[in-house]
């Protein structure tokens, strides 16, 4: 092997190493969702992803409505939903129980119901 493709190699590798180490390769789309805020009795949180409002803690019971990518939720506590997912209990559309899964949002640690 040349010492002209010994280099063009080195370099090659040099730039793959790069681009796997880069923060920039591992960006993900949760990037413009806001950090969580905690408030009395409440953790404001915004959704990454359009997301569900259902009327109990799976998704087939009734569904309520949607947060909007970016939307605010109050998230009063988490709860352990059938299938074993948290979901977060909500009070924003009215009072009353409503359930987004935690999996619309950055995870935040949430206290149990």
């Amino acid at each position: 092997m040349s010492k002209f493709t010994r280099r063009a190699a080195a370099l090659g590798a040099g730039l793959a190493l790069a681009a796997v180490l880069s923060p920039v390769a591992h960006a993900d789309d949760h990037a413009d969702a806001r950090p969580s805020v905690t408030r009395a009795g409440y953790t404001e949180l915004y959704a990454f992803e359009n997301a569900p409002v259902y009327s109990k803690p799976n998704d087939s019971s009734q569904r309520l409505g949607t947060v909007r990518k970016g939307g605010p939720v109050r998230v009063w506590c988490s709860v352990k939903g059938p299938s074993g997912h948290i979901w977060y209990s909500i009070q924003d559309l009215a009072p009353g129980g409503h359930y987004v899964w935690s999996g619309h949002f950055i995870s935040t640690p949430i206290k149990p119901c």
